[in-house]
């Protein structure tokens, strides 16, 4: 039994229908990207001022998962700013 297959000019068809959202959706990434990464490159640096008060405090020993959270939120935000303005580094060398 032969596999269902479709012809080779539907698919040409499908991918030429879907290549200006998918050329929208690249522009609207790129725009979002652009401006949370300076943003995740901020909050990655002040985030950790944050955890000496909460720890004098008691606030980190009493409510432990809260500040886990705190704590993957400072990763993420690390893990995405860190290209920030990485491009305008290495040209400034």
């Amino acid at each position: 039994m032969a596999a269902n297959t479709l012809p080779p000019d539907t698919v040409d068809r499908a991918v030429d229908a879907l290549s200006p959202t998918l050329s929208r959706l690249r522009t609207l990434s790129g725009a979002v990207t652009g401006s949370l990464r300076p943003t995740a490159f901020w909050i990655a640096i002040f985030l950790p001022f944050t955890y000496v008060p909460l720890l004098a405090s008691g606030f980190a020993t009493d409510h432990v998962a809260a500040f886990l959270v705190l704590l993957a939120s400072n990763v993420v935000a690390f893990v995405f700013g860190h290209s920030h303005n990485q491009a305008r580094a290495e040209r400034d060398e």
